[in-house]
């Protein structure tokens, strides 16, 4: 699809040299929000994040060790539904041809508590070696309140998010699940 298409040429730009050019990236990368998943709302456990902006960088963190080929940014709203304070900025796990991606701390990366009833904008970012192709990529959503409940599963290629209600749905009905 038109989306795949865009993303991936998004990748490999962002690794060429003309990447380098200010006035060129920016055209691209507003192209590519365009077709990204991006102002949907997703829920677990006591908690409701909108996705408003994610996108491979070039920034990196100069004072850590690690150097990664790709750092992937998320930026999100939570909302605390619950009747507890909660910790945001930590909600997402990213896995890139199934295996989890480290986190990865760029210097204007943002976590906040976030109180009952409340609403906070936070910034997550991983680093992660190898290709980066978008249909090879997923993010997981848990609330940590929720521990042991099943992540909301999404898609990066555009596809239809996993829920924790749509996995115990395939366990009921016999369909394999990694969460059986």
């Amino acid at each position: 699809n038109v989306q795949t298409l865009l993303l991936d040429h998004g990748v490999a730009f962002s690794k060429s040299s003309v990447s380098k050019n200010p006035d060129t990236r920016a055209a691209l990368e507003e192209a590519m929000r365009q077709y990204e998943s991006i102002n949907q709302v997703y829920n677990h456990g006591e908690i409701q994040v909108e996705i408003t902006d994610m996108y491979l960088t070039d920034e990196r963190n100069e004072f850590l060790s690690e150097n990664f080929d790709n750092v992937f940014t998320v930026h999100y709203s939570v909302t605390n539904t619950g009747e507890t304070e909660t910790s945001a900025g930590y909600d997402f796990a990213l896995y890139v041809n199934g295996q989890k991606a480290d986190d990865y701390f760029l210097n204007d990366d943002f976590q906040t508590m976030v109180s009952s009833n409340r609403q906070a904008d936070v910034k997550q970012s991983f680093g992660f070696n190898g290709t980066a192709n978008l249909e090879d990529m997923e993010l997981e959503l848990m609330d940590m309140r929720s521990y042991g409940k099943p992540p909301v599963v999404i898609p990066l290629d555009g596809s239809e998010p996993s829920t924790p209600e749509d996995q115990a749905a395939d366990v009921e009905n016999g369909v394999s699940s990694e969460f059986a």
